[in-house]
């Protein structure tokens, strides 16, 4: 029974119709030919079907050397008499220190591979890592040193200006988490240390005020207020008012040096001679950070607000001048980056209150000034 049936070619004079059967013979001889097996292993060469060898026999075939081979006779007849057979499953080929390596998931599809050896020495926990860009160029390394990367930087990392670490977390510092602190001089002088860790410290400085002006007959003037001073700063106070008389003159403020800012001092309001009429003492003047001057009132003229730097008021007079007031502290502000141990520090006390003349009333005394820092921990 043939394996293909061709088609009769009729006539070569219809050349379109011998043209058709002749192109599907040649199609079908294709897969003729494509079905059967070759020789020489071109492919497609795989069975498709069981193969009936129709009572013929397989001659020549080789020793098997793999598990997937046909055995012989005499194979058989070998085993039959207690010998062996040597069946290997691996590939050919392959060199001294190759592995075996899968090439895809069908069954016994495997090739020879060069596995590179690790590097000699290395200790507990240590890690591997390229020494160059060169194929296998490689070394141990303590893996405490070692981190993948930091803003696509490698290799070992440190901490340094505010910064360290806690269990592989990098961190600001406890000293750098502190929050702001303060220090605040109300009087008298010292030496002002700065805390540990600290990294700038602002300096808030006020002067004393001037004291207010005694009114009436041979009254005195107020005293100049204290200055105040630390690392470059210097305020100084506000002068004193002037007494009852219709030439007195109001303190003038007190100056400023040394700060980042500088601000000068109010100065105090200077008295009028109204003949009869009763007067309160004239106001004093303010620092200029801080409202706090004392007010005219009958009677004694008032204080300046405490720790303001505020001039004193000038005393009370029924008939003729009140006294004058005394003039405001100067006042300054500074920052100081990376601050040193240790600074002195005066803080300037009110100005004396003027005496009261006859017939009058004493002036007010004017305020002390204060020193305020401000203390922080991070930049």
């Amino acid at each position: 029974m043939s394996k293909i049936t061709l088609i009769p070619v009729g006539s070569l004079i219809d050349a379109t119709t011998a043209q058709t059967t002749i192109n599907s013979n040649t199609a079908i001889v294709q897969t003729a030919v494509d079905n059967t097996l070759s020789r020489d292993g071109t492919q497609p060469n795989q069975m498709s079907a069981n193969l009936d060898m129709n009572n013929n026999r397989i001659l020549n075939l080789p020793l098997p050397v793999t598990s997937q081979e046909p055995a012989r006779l005499a194979d058989l007849e070998t085993l039959t008499g207690s010998g062996t057979i040597t069946v290997n499953p691996l590939p050919t080929g392959g060199t001294t220190g190759q592995v075996l390596e899968k090439n895809s998931n069908s069954n016994f599809d495997a090739g020879w591979q060069t596995i590179h050896q690790l590097p000699a020495g290395g200790a507990t926990n240590n890690i591997l890592i390229k020494n160059s860009g060169v194929d296998y160029d490689t070394a141990w390394s303590s893996s405490s040193t070692i981190v993948t990367s930091i803003d696509s930087k490698f290799g070992a990392f440190t901490t340094g200006n505010g910064l360290d670490t806690s269990t592989n977390l990098i961190e600001i510092s406890a000293a750098r988490r502190t929050l702001t602190t303060r220090q605040i001089f109300l009087a008298g002088s010292g030496t002002y240390t700065t805390p540990t860790n600290c990294l700038l410290i602002k300096v808030t400085c006020v002067a004393g005020g001037g004291g207010g002006g005694g009114s009436g007959t041979a009254g005195t003037g107020g005293g100049t207020g204290g200055t105040t001073s630390f690392s470059t700063i210097s305020v100084t106070g506000g002068t004193g008012g002037g007494n009852g008389t219709t030439t007195a003159s109001g303190g003038s403020g007190g100056s400023a040096s040394g700060g980042t800012i500088n601000f000068p001092g109010v100065a105090g309001t200077v008295s009028v001679s109204y003949g009869a009429v009763q007067n309160p003492g004239t106001k004093g003047g303010d620092s200029a950070l801080f409202v706090g001057a004392g007010v005219g009132t009958t009677g004694i003229g008032s204080n300046g607000v405490a720790n303001t730097g505020g001039g004193a008021s000038g005393g009370y007079i029924s008939s003729g001048c009140p006294g004058s007031g005394g003039g405001g502290g100067g006042s300054a502000i500074l920052w100081i980056n990376a601050p040193v141990a240790t600074y002195a520090y005066v803080v300037g006390a009110g100005g004396s209150a003027g005496a009261p003349g006859g017939g009058g009333n004493g002036g007010g005394t004017g305020a002390a000034g204060l020193i305020i820092i401000e203390e922080f921990y991070n930049s």
